[in-house]
């Protein structure tokens, strides 16, 4: 998935929390943490750029082989969360959080490493060929597009959860 997708199903996920389970009210700081914790999982992106174990113009980012990218960390991190800043922030960062690792599963060629530390193996819900030939960058996104199993699916997280955001505010 793309950024969008991720936010998107971060926002349908968050929205489902705070008004199914938490009782709480969706603010637009609520809303900030919402997106970020969406992303947060790709922040491993930037982190390898930053200590050049990947660099613009090289293959494929291979970031779903890092820890940062298994559901045991953030059920590690989540529980922090909880302890630090309380049940809400602990729910809501565990759910968004895995809500990512799923979606880096949907129709991807590698997925991720669901029982990582006991198993480095990739898991994968609908594999897909999105990379194969050695598609990156711009020429992998337009194969992207064309793939409606994956991009459907985005395109309606995206307007799914600004549209549960707007409702119910």
């Amino acid at each position: 998935m793309t950024p969008f997708g991720h936010i998107g199903g971060g926002l349908v996920v968050g929205c489902l929390a705070e008004k199914l389970v938490l009782n709480g009210q969706i603010s637009p700081g609520k809303v900030g943490i919402m997106v970020f914790l969406s992303i947060l999982p790709d922040l491993d992106s930037s982190l390898a750029v930053l200590f050049r174990k990947w660099r613009p113009g090289q293959e494929k980012l291979d970031h779903h082989n890092y820890f940062t990218h298994t559901p045991f960390f953030y059920l590690i991190l989540s529980g922090l969360f909880w302890l630090i800043w309380g049940a809400e922030m602990g729910v809501l960062f565990l759910s968004i959080t895995l809500t990512h690792l799923f979606l880096d599963s949907w129709a991807t060629d590698d997925g991720i490493m669901w029982l990582w530390p006991f198993n480095r193996k990739k898991y994968s819900l609908f594999p897909s060929d999105l990379h194969e030939g050695g598609l990156y960058g711009v020429r992998y996104y337009r194969r992207y597009v064309t793939k409606l199993q994956v991009s459907l699916p985005e395109a309606l997280l995206f307007v799914g959860g600004w549209l549960m955001i707007f409702l119910w505010r």
